[in-house]
């Protein structure tokens, strides 16, 4: 299933973050350092260091009027998901219905109960 969604975009630094003084940069770039410093394991530190540093360091030393570019490749992880269902009608007015998504890792349950009004 090709779900045809590519975005992108840009946006500048001080409408992500509307801290006009820089406050809240200043907030994540110490609490990531602190997090990365004093908690983080050292696979953790392994992959920070290859994705999240960059993107901090960025961070840090960008002025409000900095823009930041972005892009998605969206699709969906499996193409398939098989779906379970039953239904039960109790008599001319109640109905009951039931379908679980079992394939994978998308799972989904719809539980009905349905009544029907006979004129």
């Amino acid at each position: 299933m090709e779900t045809g969604s590519n975005t992108s975009g840009q946006l500048k630094l001080k409408d992500a973050l509307p801290s006009a003084d820089g406050v809240k940069r200043d907030e994540i770039v110490n609490n990531y350092y602190q997090w990365y410093n004093n908690e983080a394991s050292i696979p953790q530190k392994v992959i920070a260091d290859q994705i999240l540093t960059p993107i901090v360091e960025r961070l840090a030393d960008a002025d409000e009027e900095a823009v930041i570019k972005y892009g998605l490749d969206k699709q969906v992880q499996q193409k398939w998901n098989g779906i379970i269902g039953a239904q039960y009608q109790a008599n001319k007015s109640w109905m009951f219905r039931t379908e679980l998504g079992v394939l994978g890792n998308r799972k989904s349950v719809l539980l009905s109960l349905n009544y029907r009004f006979l004129m």
